[in-house]
């Protein structure tokens, strides 16, 4: 029978077994998923660091129980998405979806530079000022492909130095931020061949998903008032009065 268990700090639902209490759910729909989309055994499993205590050791007994064999190779357990240094949640606040943070004037890929940016077993601290830090960087590295893109001088070939550099950054359990460390020495690198350089920058990019095999030069002619109205919604931006700047969004939208 199903009954609501108070311990304290928490309220959860258990069931009575022979062989004890029991928790219900969610940790067999986990197990059945996997099995059915990935196979009895894979390779990687992620999650929260919070699934390690009760939902990942009961996913892991229940599937090896079923198939008798090794359920998973590696584990990744994700650390907190945080805000003012606590877990992010709707009742403490900074909670936004991505089409908030559109409407507000990022990009996805903003939001996907900053993550990149943290070890995945380190807390992800998010605020908008870090979202503005990322997304001015990202916009720098636009400009930066673009130029590289166009760049025709001669240099040398420095693929196999910096292949290695990535992928040890890589297979040091994950290490993406060295990774961009290293992505970004590429990039300022002169010396090494932009034909060559381009092509690695373009190889690291199937790991990091920067778009950066799309990224080129817009040229965009816009009327003086629309001009005005951008540069007054960045002033707004900046001062983060979010209400106004989204009037002047709207206004600019009507231009077209």
């Amino acid at each position: 029978m199903w009954k609501f268990s108070e311990i304290p700090g928490k309220r959860q639902q258990e069931w009575e077994s022979p062989w004890g209490i029991g928790f219900p759910g969610w940790h067999i729909e986990c197990s059945v998923m996997s099995s059915k989309y990935l196979g009895e055994h894979f390779d990687i499993h992620t999650g929260g660091q919070d699934h390690i205590p009760i939902h990942h050791t009961n996913e892991i007994a229940q599937s090896e129980s079923a198939s008798g064999k090794k359920y998973v190779n590696y584990w990744l357990h994700g650390a907190f998405l945080t805000f003012k240094g606590e877990k992010i949640s709707k009742s403490k606040g900074g909670l936004y979806t991505i089409s908030d943070l559109e409407n507000i004037g990022y990009k996805p890929i903003h939001f996907r530079y900053l993550c990149l940016l943290t070890h995945y077993k380190k807390p992800l601290n998010f605020s908008l000022e870090n979202l503005d830090k990322a997304k001015e960087i990202y916009e720098r590295l636009s400009r930066k492909i673009i130029e590289i893109k166009n760049e025709n001088h001669k240099g040398s070939n420095k693929t196999s130095f910096y292949l290695i550099k990535f992928v040890n950054a890589i297979n040091n359990d994950l290490n993406i931020p060295l990774a961009i460390q290293v992505f970004w020495e590429v990039i300022n690198d002169y010396e090494f061949s932009p034909k060559y350089k381009i092509k690695l920058i373009e190889k690291f990019d199937k790991v990091l998903g920067l778009n950066i095999h799309n990224m080129q030069e817009i040229i965009i002619i816009l009327p003086k008032v629309v001009e005005k109205l951008v540069e007054s919604r960045e002033r707004f931006r900046k001062n983060k009065m979010w209400e106004e700047a989204d009037i002047i969004r709207e206004r600019i939208k009507d231009h077209g």
